[in-house]
């Protein structure tokens, strides 16, 4: 089972084929993740390997480091850390924003999602430009991220899994109604101690702090918002044809590498392979 999973599992894999393999390894956090980059990093030159969670990641890398393994880097989301201000450990790069996924949203991807779900005249009436819509539907998934936040800063150990975006968002205009997130987050984590409305106030207060809110919000909940308005406020889809996962996958398929290339992400990796030939993680063997 992947729950069995541990660091010391990832490491010896990467260990063991490092015995038959003179190619670079990239530990990334899971499958989606691994999904993304298949399509931006040298397959010749470099293996992906999932750690299955960021801890495993962050743990597998320390444990090759101290093992004093060559050509392994890891890709990790960013999270919350540049707002904490926690810098990365060594050799682990992380995302330009919270995550991967907002990489691809804030790429010319978006444009080409909406352009195959969306309908011209909601998504004008909505916002009236791509920008002006993905700032709109950013900021209302960031309320989701305030809350992350707020629970990971003060050990409220809420759980985000499996949340339902229709219990707490308008149908109509795509709005994260706060009181009603934070009911059903707190029915989610079975936490009947804390008061709603009390908890409530200190999200929106939370809310009114100046974060970059591509590094508040969770890609995964800018995708939910996206599945919900491709329905109805921004097209006329069915909702299997628009799940959260569909939408991901188009994001994935459209994202270009002429895009990873412009990240901080890539520019990290290929400073990476400078100090650490003649390992090559992006870049093609002839150069």
């Amino acid at each position: 089972m992947i729950s069995s999973i541990s660091a010391h599992h990832v490491a010896n894999a990467i260990r063991m084929k490092r015995t038959v393999s003179k190619q670079a390894f990239a530990i990334v956090e899971g499958g989606s993740d691994k999904r993304v980059l298949a399509c931006l990093l040298n397959e010749n030159t470099c293996k992906i390997e999932i750690a299955h969670g960021k801890e495993n990641l962050l743990d597998a890398m320390q444990i090759l480091l101290q093992s004093d393994v060559a050509g392994i880097l890891g890709i990790a989301d960013a999270d919350f850390a540049r707002l904490l201000g926690v810098p990365p450990p060594t050799n682990v790069f992380l995302t330009d924003y919270h995550d991967l996924e907002c990489m691809l949203l804030k790429s010319p991807a978006t444009k080409k999602v909406l352009a195959e779900f969306g309908s011209e005249d909601k998504l004008e009436r909505y916002a009236g430009s791509v920008d002006k819509l993905l700032a709109s539907v950013v900021y209302q998934a960031s309320k989701v991220g305030c809350l992350r936040l707020l629970s990971l800063r003060e050990g409220l150990n809420l759980k985000f899994n499996g949340m339902k975006f229709s219990r707490f968002t308008s149908e109509d205009s795509l709005v994260i109604d706060e009181r009603n997130l934070v009911e059903h987050v707190l029915n989610l984590s079975n936490n009947h101690g804390l008061n709603v409305d009390d908890l409530k106030a200190r999200l929106v207060r939370e809310e009114q702090e100046p974060y970059d809110r591509w590094q508040l919000a969770c890609g995964h909940d800018v995708m939910e918002l996206l599945s919900l308005g491709f329905r109805k406020t921004l097209g006329n889809n069915i909702a299997a044809t628009v799940s959260t996962d569909a939408i991901e996958r188009a994001f994935r398929l459209s994202y270009s590498t002429v895009s990873f290339l412009s990240s901080q992400l890539a520019r990290d990796i290929l400073g990476w392979e400078k100090a650490n030939p003649p390992f090559l993680v992006i870049s093609l063997k002839n150069g």
